[in-house]
């Protein structure tokens, strides 16, 4: 891996500014491979408090991601069948997209601090932002700003620099 993407969680610094999100942790039994913290939003998500927001999709999703295991993955945005891809206009926001129930479908967008390591900020309905990710991706940088100040959200130009273990590279991929 590229030494300047090679940030480490264990300094103090991350420590003082991860300290307002939750790291999540698996419902299943197992070493974790890989982290998340979700913002108070996401956990509002997560722990039912949205309407209409499917928390068992989001938890087998965020499980399967945390545990390791192999999800769908693009760096470009024109691939729908993407559980977690990266934004086109900006690459420093992510999003983990819910798309099991058809009109009710749901994105997380978050940002990466370093490999496995992703941060989620923000959970909205897909018809509330349609295809325009512009607006959204503003706010996740606006308040990645706010609480980690001049630290950058990773930016990478391989998948593999932001996950380790398996992936569905959709990008390298035959079609669904």
């Amino acid at each position: 891996m590229n030494d300047e993407l090679q940030l480490n969680y264990n300094s103090t610094y991350d420590n003082v500014f991860l300290s307002s999100f939750e790291r999540l942790k698996s419902r299943r039994n197992g070493e974790i491979q890989r982290s998340l913290w979700a913002s108070s939003e996401v956990l509002e998500g997560l722990n039912g408090g949205i309407d209409q927001f499917p928390t068992a999709e989001a938890e087998a999703l965020f499980d399967a991601y945390l545990m390791g295991e192999s999800i769908t993955v693009s760096l470009n945005l024109k691939h729908s069948k993407a559980e977690f891809k990266r934004l086109q206009d900006e690459q420093r926001v992510w999003e983990f997209g819910l798309r099991k129930q058809r009109g009710n479908q749901w994105r997380i967008f978050g940002c990466f601090f370093g490999q496995d390591k992703f941060v989620a900020l923000t959970i909205r309905n897909r018809n509330a932002i349609g295809k325009n990710h512009s607006v959204e991706a503003k706010l996740c940088i606006d308040l990645w700003n706010a609480k980690f100040g001049e630290r950058e959200p990773m930016v990478a130009s391989r998948w593999n620099d932001y996950l380790s273990g398996p992936v569905y590279d959709l990008d390298n991929a035959d079609p669904f």
